[in-house]
């Protein structure tokens, strides 16, 4: 998708201001976290307490920025040689400290991917079982068109958190 000015002006605007701001050395004495990404919250509100989060599970950190939500549901799935979650920013600069942030913990299970929640369905990265995207719809142009692709790229059985 072509991006028009208005996604041009907040990609510069994450460019140069990286939110939230984190030092990657800050991960070696404290874990950020969202109460909305403990697994135990997702589990019941999301899956009806079914979801061991030992089996399989793709997640989906949609404007991941500087990483806080994909640290915080990696750290938790370390363990969990089958899951997989994928941070996806229209930032390099907030993808390279969240990546920095993930090389202090050691953390294996996150693919990095630069762009844009419009561009998810072409690519090609779902189904997931879960997508958090917190702070990011408000900065679309057509918030709706950003809905639909994160829906597109949803398992039938998955679950969102927005804000």
């Amino acid at each position: 998708m072509e991006p028009s000015n208005y996604h041009k002006d907040v990609r510069e605007q994450y460019e140069a201001f990286p939110y939230p701001p984190r030092n990657p050395a800050d991960e070696k004495v404290r874990l950020e976290n969202s109460w909305h990404d403990f697994l135990e919250l997702i589990n019941f509100y999301c899956f009806r307490g079914r979801n061991t989060f030992s089996q399989e599970i793709r997640v989906l950190v949609a404007g991941g920025g500087t990483g806080d939500q994909t640290i915080f549901l990696a750290e938790q799935l370390r363990h969990n040689r089958r899951a997989e979650v994928v941070h996806l920013d229209i930032s390099e600069k907030c993808n390279e400290i969240a990546r920095r942030r993930a090389e202090v913990r050691k953390l294996t299970n996150i693919t990095w991917v630069h762009g844009s929640v419009l561009d998810l369905p072409s690519l090609k990265l779902g189904p997931f079982d879960y997508i958090n995207c917190v702070g990011v719809l408000h900065h679309l142009e057509d918030p709706k068109a950003g809905l639909q692709a994160l829906r597109s790229v949803l398992k039938d059985e998955g679950a969102m958190s927005l804000m």
